[in-house]
């Protein structure tokens, strides 16, 4: 019994590890693409306590018409982490899933990037957020 009602004290003292965010839909249409620069977006993880994880998913839709040709999703920073089930087609009317990880490792101010590539075009989302010791 001792050894329990230990257990429930960690278990409820304990931050979690994992906590969801907010997602993200970044809604495109290939003709839109052909005729616009690069597209900026921007993403604030906010406080997360050092050695845990938040982590957002990241929606890429296509609106049509036709196809949208995806080159590559790529992530940079220090403390981030991406995984993406985009395939290098992306039909009309579809969408695919990209997740960002935020691990920050020490406390303090990381900011990374992630990018969609195209034939000609990106989508860049910057990311941002703080270590600390107390989210």
């Amino acid at each position: 019994m001792k050894h329990l009602s230990r257990l429930l004290a960690l278990l409820f003292l304990c931050p979690p590890v994992l906590v969801k965010a907010q997602n993200l839909d970044i809604v495109v249409a290939p003709d839109f693409l052909e005729i616009q620069a690069d597209q900026h977006y921007y993403y604030n993880f906010g406080h997360v306590a050092v050695n845990t994880t938040r982590w957002t998913d990241i929606f890429l839709r296509n609106k049509g018409p036709g196809p949208l040709i995806v080159r590559g999703v790529f992530v940079a920073g220090a403390g981030y982490w991406a995984w993406s089930d985009c395939p290098p087609y992306l039909g009309q009317g579809q969408i695919c899933r990209t997740q960002v990880e935020f691990r920050p490792l020490y406390e303090g101010y990381f900011n990374g990037r992630l990018r969609f590539a195209f034939t000609s075009e990106n989508i860049y989302v910057d990311l941002h957020g703080w270590g600390s010791r107390w989210p």
